[in-house]
Formats: structure tokens, C-alpha cells, sequence
């Protein structure tokens, strides 16, 4: 089943107990005289029970910037699935979660959506450990507003343009300033852009992506997420909107064969028989030998806080 970019919060009830392939791709970041960057694709391999109930939240593009070439692109929206028999309040993880691409800017592009949980560093928690992402508070930075992520909204862009983080699972609103209008964050929390230089959103993830500044960088990607096992992961492949799908993995298959066929005896009469269960595989990229599982901080680096 595809689940496409509605703008709203969607479900799926599992039919039958068995193993599921799951993938989701983060939406592309607005464009502006720079692309916005591009979302990343996560995938892996669950065990469902019948009628657990997914929630899943595609994210859709960021919007460009209205007033061509200073304003910036909004950022692009995460894809998130998570299971809840009810849309709130969220576990305290999801089951999978694609980054969305930062918004394009005036003179740069925006960051690709990746495939860590993690797309910051330092002290701080915003854009890391599933919080949301970070910007520059000081006075006339023209920041954009950072990306949504799992635990917080993206932080607010500096005065005077204001332009809102993402939060779950709006994009936030970009600059209305002087008759100069930033790009609105895509739904899936992508941040909104500013008006001037690199100022765009950053996109929405596990752990949202920062929003850029007038003189750079321009809007980071955000984080992603995979509890999944048989991870096939890539950073920066999406454009447009996101997407996720959810596919079952076939059943076992029992096949009743003859241990022996003695001499002319018929079928009926053999003495003994075998049972050999086949089960199909799950269908694996093969270069996933190359492929590391998501790079997951240490325990002690996260801790598991209220969702605010």
C-alpha cells in the first residue's frame, strides 16, 4: 500500500500477523535561486500483529519564496510512522522516520535529508536526540525556522522576520516582511524561509534540521529513524513530496513431499513423509552489505525525556 502527501495525519490496520517491508522517503526542501535539498529514503523490516493500528505522516515539499531572488524556500517535511492506537500523545519512538530536505536559498541550496538520527552536535539538544532544530536568535540574522523533530518543534527565526519551526505536523509559516514573503515549511514539520541571503527552513526528521542564516549556511536536512531490521537506507534521493509504503512479505509455504519411493509402490502406500516449510525471503538490495544500520548515539548520549 502507497501512502502519498494529504496534509493529514493517516492509518493503516494491520490485516494479517507476519513481517511487513516498510519504507518512507522525506519530502525536497522549497527551491529558491538554490534547490532545496533532497529527502531521504529509510526502509526496514517489521514483525505486526493483526489489528495494531500504524499512524503515519507523509511529508509534502516545502513551498518556494514568493518574492524571487532574496526570499527562501521552506523546508521540506519528514515522513513519519509510528504505532498508537490513538494520534496522541506519541510514543516515546517511531518506528521509522525519513528526513526532509532544508530549503534553497538566495545563494546556496539546501541540505540533503539524512540518514542519521543526529544532524547537529555540541551541548545543546536541538537537532539531536529527536529534538527540534536550531537557529540564530540574534536580531536581523534573518534566520529561517528550524525542522520539527519526534520530541519538539523547530525553533523560531530571529527578529524582525520571525519566521516559525516546524512543528507536528505543520510546517511552519515563513517571513511575511516588507511585502517580502519567505517559502512556507512543508506538512511534516519542514521550518519556513526567510527573506534574505541563506535564510531558508530546515527540514523536518527524527531530529529537525537547522534553519539557515543570512550569510550561511542555508537550511539543514533532517534526521532519520529505523527500527526496522534488513535496513536499507540513503541519505539526499527525494524530490517533491515524500511517500511511504508498507508491503506484507509473503507466508510460509508448506510443501508434503515423499521421504522414498521404493521400487513400484504408489504415492498412497509410502510408508513415511516429510514436511519442509519455505519460507520466501525478504527481498534485499544488494548492496546493503555496504551499508551501515543508522548511525544511533550512545544511550547515555539521549535521554529518554517527556515528548514536549
Amino acid at each position: 500500500m502507497v501512502f502519498s502527501g494529504t496534509g493529514t495525519v493517516q492509518t493503516y490496520v494491520v490485516p494479517v500477523t507476519g513481517n511487513y517491508i516498510i519504507e518512507a522517503a522525506g519530502a525536497e526542501g522549497g527551491p529558491a535561486a538554490g534547490r532545496g535539498g533532497k529527502g531521504a529514503r529509510i526502509k526496514g523490516a517489521f514483525n505486526l500483529t493483526q489489528g495494531e493500528v500504524l499512524r503515519i505522516v507523509v511529508g509534502r515539499q516545502g513551498a518556494p519564496g514568493s518574492t524571487s531572488p532574496k526570499s527562501t524556500g521552506g523546508g521540506g517535511g519528514g515522513s513519519f510512522v509510528w504505532k498508537s492506537d490513538v494520534a496522541l500523545p506519541l510514543p516515546a519512538k517511531p518506528m521509522l522516520v525519513a528526513g526532509g530536505g532544508g530549503g534553497g536559498a538566495s545563494a546556496a541550496h539546501g541540505s540533503d535529508g539524512a540518514v542519521e538520527m543526529d544532524v547537529a552536535s555540541g551541548a545543546g539538544l536541538s537537532g539531536r536526540c529527536g529534538y527540534g532544530g536550531a537557529t540564530n536568535f540574534v536580531d536581523f540574522s534573518y534566520s529561517g525556522g528550524g525542522g520539527t523533530g519526534w520530541r519538539s518543534s523547530g525553533k523560531i527565526g530571529s527578529a524582525p522576520t520571525h519566521c516559525y519551526g516546524g512543528t507536528r505536523w505543520i510546517g511552519g509559516n515563513g517571513a511575511n516582511y516588507c511585502d517580502h514573503h519567505g517559502g512556507t515549511g512543508g506538512y511534516g514539520g519542514g521550518g519556513g524561509g526567510s527573506i534574505m541571503g541563506d535564510g531558508s527552513g530546515g527540514g523536518g526528521g527524527y531530529s529537525g534540521g537547522r534553519g539557515g542564516t543570512q550569510n550561511g549556511p542555508a537550511g539543514g536536512g533532517g534526521g532519520s529513524y529505523n527500527a526496522g531490521t534488513h535496513q536499507d537506507n540513503a541519505p539526499g534521493v527525494q524530490t517533491g513530496d515524500g511517500y511511504v509504503t508498507i508491503v506484507a512479505v509473503p507466508a510460509a509455504v508448506t510443501i508434503v513431499t515423499p521421504e522414498t519411493f521404493p521400487g513400484n509402490i504408489p504415492l498412497s502406500a509410502t510408508s513415511e513423509i516429510v514436511l519442509e516449510t519455505i519460507r520466501p525471503p525478504i527481498v534485499i538490495d544488494t548492496r546493503l552489505a555496504k551499508r551501515p544500520a543508522l548511525d544511533q548515539p550512545k544511550a547515555s548520549d539521549c535521554v529518554d525525556a517527556p515528548i514536549q
